[in-house]
């Protein structure tokens, strides 16, 4: 019974080893360059607790097909649905560029 348990032991600490030595392999990779594409906007909706203000969930889309969502609150929102606005993707990250879809603020 020992000598499996034993056993038992070494293979999970090879497995564990194995694991931690791929994610230290993988997070020395270099991260995809970022570019600038466009996406359009595919729906708009509010969402909302009991206990939070309420905001604008924009949910879009590139060409490529990589999808992506926004909230913020419905007082910012200067975009419908149909837009192309401005993106940043990197990878398979894709996500809106600074002040896309946001009501510019009057002094």
């Amino acid at each position: 019974m020992t000598f499996r348990r034993a056993a038992l032991s070494v293979v999970v600490l090879a497995i564990l080893g194995g694991a931690v030595f791929a994610l230290a392999t993988i997070a020395r990779l270099p991260l995809q360059p970022e570019y600038r594409t466009h996406v359009r906007i595919t729906s708009i909706g509010y969402q909302g607790h009991k206990y939070s203000a309420v905001t604008v969930l924009i949910m879009f889309r590139s060409e490529g097909g990589l999808e992506g969502s926004l909230s913020m609150p419905p007082a910012n929102l200067n975009c419908k649905v149909g837009d192309t606005v401005p993106a940043i993707q990197q990878g398979t990250t894709i996500e809106l560029a600074p002040g896309a879809c946001q009501r510019v603020a009057l002094p």
